[in-house]
């Protein structure tokens, strides 16, 4: 191995410090949609905050339940993005622990109630985010013909 390559491995390059603040980034913008989502949902009446907002989605189960599939979708989609120090299952089972727990806890908020098919709808919404997130990253990683691991594309730093 010559000294560049050996450079190359201890002072990583901007490409990788790039990719450092992006997951930085990422997750900053998970856990703030996470204890936006978290709020939300353990306050007394979420659609009061919207003017109208009873007029757009109305009071029924089942707009309820497509708020929860969408709203836990987009965390189930925004988990994928950051690089994580646990496999990507960890975080998924954590999620769902989350999903569940937030349902549980609206037990003790005076107005509402833990429903079954908001669970339900939580579980799916994070499933289908989490997939169609992962099926644009697949995409996008074998449109740019990278490899899932990114020292696999720099022979360089291999062969010196």
């Amino acid at each position: 191995m010559s000294v560049k390559a050996v450079d190359r491995w201890i002072a990583p390059s901007p490409e990788i410090g790039r990719s450092h603040r992006a997951s930085v980034v990422g997750k900053v913008v998970f856990f703030g949609y996470m204890s936006t989502l978290l709020w939300l949902l353990l306050i007394e009446k979420p659609f009061e905050l919207l003017p109208g907002s009873a007029d757009w989605f109305g009071q029924t189960q089942l707009s309820s339940s497509l708020i929860h599939l969408g709203s836990f979708g987009l965390l189930g989609a925004l988990a994928l993005l950051p690089q994580w120090f646990v496999p990507r299952w960890v975080v998924g089972v954590g999620l769902a622990g989350f999903a569940m727990g937030t349902e549980w806890l609206q037990g003790f908020v005076p107005v509402r109630a833990p429903e079954t098919l908001d669970c339900a709808s939580n579980l799916v919404g994070l499933a289908l985010g989490a997939g169609i997130a992962g099926l644009m990253l697949v995409g996008r990683r074998r449109f740019a013909g990278l490899s899932r691991y990114p020292n696999r594309n720099r022979r360089d730093i291999l062969v010196g």
